[in-house]
């Protein structure tokens, strides 16, 4: 459901005139959201109307909408020493019930302040919810729709002047028993420039040896593009931040300092092996 509110175009007066106005409606909105559980699924506050897409729960739409624009209004008012009515008329809807018609309203939402030449990009726009939709991931779709992450764009480097996604190589070596945790990142490499290195945390029940080692990188031999096989691996415990996140910066950081240099050859860590270790994975 889409809501259109627009201000009067009779007079002088606009429903959003500075900053202060913009977060006085937005903290309302998030006040109606949570009295009333609908589901908030994109918004943008122009200087003379605001676009919500809202899916509307058991509370009717009009309900909502009265409650956000008539307390809005008031404080709008008093603020800016005004009487009288602020938006022109009962707002517009629309129902959606399609997902491609919803993932065009949302960019059609998003483009307002394009489109109106208030930005040249609509995440350059700090009143719309554009950048909650920018989680900095790659994604593909696919010709039946489905969207699949491929990664974090700051997680991507190339190996061999291929494209890696570690996202990828991290989903096959989960399908190992032995592993219970996984973090690829590029380790320094004369040859290839850099090659995918696994930070690996194993299973209950698996040892840290070479055997371990040995059995992971040919499991992902087997189920990895030539250009996308891991080269290196390390066990150990992964580091985190507070959330429980995997801090990949660290360990491509950590990799970076360690193997610089006349040191990329001979550096390694205690619990690292190469593909190197193993000539019979190249038979």
């Amino acid at each position: 459901m889409e809501g259109l509110a627009r201000a009067v175009l009779g007079e002088t007066i606009i429903p959003i005139r500075d900053d202060e106005d913009r977060r006085l409606y937005l903290d309302r909105l998030a006040e109606c959201r949570s009295r009333y559980g609908f589901g908030l699924l994109a918004f943008c506050l122009m200087p003379n109307h605001v676009h919500l897409a809202i899916a509307r729960g058991e509370v009717p739409l009009s309900k909502i909408m009265l409650a956000l624009h008539f307390y809005y209004s008031q404080k709008f008012n008093w603020r800016h020493e005004r009487v009288g009515h602020l938006f022109q008329g009962r707002y517009k809807a629309y129902l959606v019930e399609h997902e491609r018609y919803l993932e065009a309203l949302v960019r059609y939402i998003h483009l307002n302040p394009v489109k109106a030449g208030i930005v040249e990009r609509p995440d350059a726009f700090p009143w719309s919810s554009d950048r909650y939709y920018r989680t900095g991931d790659v994604a593909s779709r696919d010709d039946d729709g489905y969207i699949t992450c491929v990664g974090r764009t700051d997680d991507l480097f190339k190996a061999s002047d291929y494209r890696i996604s570690p996202f990828e190589l991290e989903s096959v070596l989960m399908e190992h028993e032995a592993v219970a945790e996984a973090a690829v990142v590029p380790s320094p490499d004369p040859m290839r420039l850099a090659v995918p290195k696994a930070y690996v945390t194993l299973a209950a029940g698996h040892e840290p040896s070479k055997d371990t080692a040995f059995a992971i990188m040919r499991f992902a031999r087997e189920h990895l593009a030539p250009y996308k096989r891991v080269r290196r691996l390390e066990f150990g415990e992964l580091p985190k931040t507070i959330s429980g996140k995997i801090r990949r910066v660290q360990l491509r950081d950590d990799e970076h300092s360690r193997l610089t240099g006349t040191a990329v050859a001979t550096a390694r860590a205690p619990l690292e092996f190469w593909e190197e270790d193993f000539p019979e994975l190249k038979r």
